[in-house]
């Protein structure tokens, strides 16, 4: 009778440690894709700065002025610098996305042992570079 519930203690435990893994697994596809979100917005903040930068003539660019949101407060700076820091951040937001991206490949291979599950074959492949490309084709892309 003791081995009945020990079992059934260990099922439990297993059913738990399912569950917190699937959560954080979950939890790290919705930082994925509000990451991503924040990269469009972006995106489409940057190609609006480069539009204002080319509709005027040079000399105007020069000192033109564009708002932008800092926090929770809107400031009017060079539409240079805004550029320059809608940039940077569209760096940042490519390189954390990836970060995250990697980091949930492990989470859902540690989910699938857990549930009894093969592993995923070519789930963990990187996409070839561009000199790898060009090593393995002779052709620049």
């Amino acid at each position: 009778m003791a081995d009945k519930f020990d079992s059934a203690s260990s099922v439990v435990d297993l059913l738990a440690k399912v569950e917190i893994v699937a959560e954080d697994v979950l939890a790290t596809k919705q930082q994925v894709v509000d990451l991503d979100r924040r990269r469009q917005s972006t995106r489409e903040a940057l190609r609006v700065t480069l539009k204002s930068l080319h509709a005027e003539d040079e000399q105007r660019a020069q000192v033109q002025k564009s708002w932008i949101c800092l926090g929770n407060m809107f400031m009017k700076l060079p539409t240079k610098q805004v550029k320059t820091m809608l940039d940077t951040d569209q760096k940042r937001l490519g390189e954390e996305i990836d970060s995250v991206r990697g980091t949930l490949k492990g989470k859902v291979a540690t989910l699938r042992e857990l549930q009894g599950q093969p592993a995923l074959k070519g789930y963990d492949l990187n996409p070839m570079g561009s000199d790898e490309l060009f090593a393995a084709t002779g052709q620049r892309s």
